[in-house]
This record gives structure tokens, sequence and C-alpha cells, in this order.
């Protein structure tokens, strides 16, 4: 029996994503991480929901990475909240000016993890002098430092259920709170698209709080939705040329990955005038199940083919 994952991201659509097998399997304090071996490559899976799969994980992570940092002419220290997968730290150490980056996980196993599953992919980030690793409560971290950094990177979880809470008001307050003056403060935002519009709302409560804001989008197919990824700051965003090596992400086409087509660009006015009162509408599901016989059967009959 193949075991393998339901998501159901609104009332019309549900996948089932089934791994070849899964390779790892263990309840941390906080979460129960997985990782799966799919068919290009290795994926991880946190309570059940997909976080990157090794096929097109570089789109996500050069987006979240290199969008907020192509308007920031000389990064010398960068924060990252969450982000244990080590594949942003990949991304941030690309760039000369930065000097130092501190990440702040909850969760001890998902590094522990991600340095033996997926130390190909992160390129043993976690080991680079410029890193330094705490293991505690994101907002925590960000009441107590007294350090104030170019950049902030929020890889934290999804803003739905428990982790709405990390994207409230009070808390993006808390979590800006160690941005140097002229910084940048950036961060996923789910997806874009029907039924929740979750990047839309996400954007258009963040800009609230900061003088000048971008909203980019991209399809990524591990998570079957345009994604949103946000920056914001208090100084112009004005983009600065960078010459960073990457697979998908392109200077050039910043215009084109902040633009959004009307329907969106209406969806976005209208959560601005007039507000919401969730994130989500649709509040998605995600578990671990037994994939069932008949898609099981078709799976075969698609891999013999």
């Amino acid at each position: 029996m193949r075991e393998g994952y339901l998501e159901i991201s609104n009332r019309d659509y549900c996948r089932i994503l089934a791994p070849q097998k899964i390779l790892f399997s263990k309840k941390s304090d906080y979460q129960q991480i997985d990782v799966a071996q799919m068919r290009n490559g290795l994926a991880l899976f946190l309570d059940g929901v997909i976080q990157f799969y090794e096929e097109d994980e570089f789109i996500y992570h050069e987006m979240a990475a290199h969008f907020p940092l192509a308007f920031h002419p000389k990064p010398q220290k960068a924060l990252v909240l969450g982000g244990g997968d080590g594949l942003i730290l990949r991304e941030l150490l690309k760039y000369p000016s930065i000097k130092k980056i501190v990440l702040v996980d909850i969760d001890k196993e998902v590094i522990e993890v991600s340095k033996k599953y997926f130390s190909h992919l992160h390129r043993n980030s976690f080991d680079n002098p410029k890193v330094e690793v705490r293991i505690e409560d994101a907002l925590n971290y960000v009441e107590e430092t007294e350090e104030k950094f170019d950049m902030i990177f929020m890889d934290l979880v999804d803003p739905f259920g428990f982790g709405e809470k990390l994207y409230t008001e009070s808390a993006i307050k808390k979590m800006s709170r160690p941005l140097a003056e002229e910084g940048i403060f950036a961060t996923h935002a789910e997806d874009a698209f029907p039924e929740n519009y979750t990047a839309l709302k996400l954007f258009a409560r963040l800009k609230k709080y900061f003088k000048y804001g971008k909203l980019a989008t991209t399809y990524i197919s591990s998570f079957d939705g345009e994604w949103g990824f946000v920056a914001l700051s208090n100084k112009p965003l004005q983009p600065v040329k960078q010459s960073i090596e990457t697979r998908f992400f392109e200077f050039e086409k910043l215009d084109y990955y902040t633009s959004l087509p009307p329907y969106l660009k209406e969806k976005l006015e209208e959560f601005e005038k007039e507000g919401f009162s969730s994130l989500s509408n649709f509040k998605p599901i995600s578990e671990r199940i037994a994939v069932p016989q008949e898609i099981e059967e078709r799976l075969k009959e698609i891999e013999k083919s």
C-alpha cells in the first residue's frame, strides 16, 4: 500500500501527492516531519503539507530571496525567521556583501533532518561561518534582540489556522522591530488565486505598516498555485542590478513578476478599501493518507508506459 498526501485547497479542488516511498517520518515537539522520495527528487512535508520538492524548490527560494534583495544596494546583515531547511540560506550566501545571517527556527528537528537529507540542496549552508543558527521562537527572538538587520525574511508556517497569528498586526510589528532604518522586510504570501486570494489579502494587510511595498507572483508547480512574495520598506524600493547566479529568477523580469492581471488588481483594491475578516475563506486541508487503490493502479499503469 502506497502512502500519500491529500490536499484540499478549496471547495472545488483537491489533489493527492503520491511519493514512491516515505524515507523518514517523525513527530517532533512541534510538528510531523516527513521526507519523501518523489519521482524526480526528495520532498519535505510538515504536518502533511508539502514544503518543497527538489524538482522545483529553486523557484520558490530564488523568488523568496532575490526578489526583495533586488531592491537593496548592499545588504550586510540578514535575519531569517523559520527557513530550517536551509534553502533560503543557500540563496543569501550568494551575495558577497552579506557578512552575517541569523537563522531562527523553533524546531531543531527540521534542521537536523535537513542536514541529513538535503545537504545536496542547501550546500551545507548551516556550516558557513557567516551563518548563526538559533533554536528558539521567532517572536521571542525579535522582541529580545538588539541587533538591526538590512534584510528580514519570514519563512514561517502558512497563514492558516494556528499560523495566522504570525501574520497579525501585532506580530508583524514585532517581526519587523529589528529592521534597520532603510532595511527590507520580506515574506512569502501563499496563493494569489481564488477562493482565498491569500497573497492579495496579506499584501493589503502588511503594506499598511510600511511606506512602500511590492507584491510579486509566480507559478510553482509543486504547490499548484500562483505564489505570492512580498517586499516592504520605509525607503523607496528602487531596483539595484545584481549579478547573482540563478536558475529561475531574472532581474530583468521584475516588472513581469510584479504585474497582476486586471481581475487580481481589482481584488487587491477591494481588499485595500473594504478589508476582510480572515486571510482564508476556506482553511486548506492536508493529511497523510493511504493512496486509494484505483489511483494506485492507474499510477502503476503510467509507470509502465
